[in-house]
């Protein structure tokens, strides 16, 4: 059984793992990102600097 893999329109090759990888890292930057945005909401940085 042959490798499944997903061709974006550059014609460049990812297979499954470099693609779940990379959504991971990205809802972990975007999760680091929004936790940053509401301590700072709540104004967690004026009291604590």
């Amino acid at each position: 059984m042959g490798t499944l893999s997903i061709q974006p329109p550059t014609g460049s090759t990812r297979n499954l793992t470099e693609v779940f990888i990379l959504l991971r890292n990205n809802a972990l930057h975007n999760k680091f990102i929004f936790a940053n945005n509401t301590a700072y909401a709540a104004g967690w940085y004026h009291s604590h600097l």
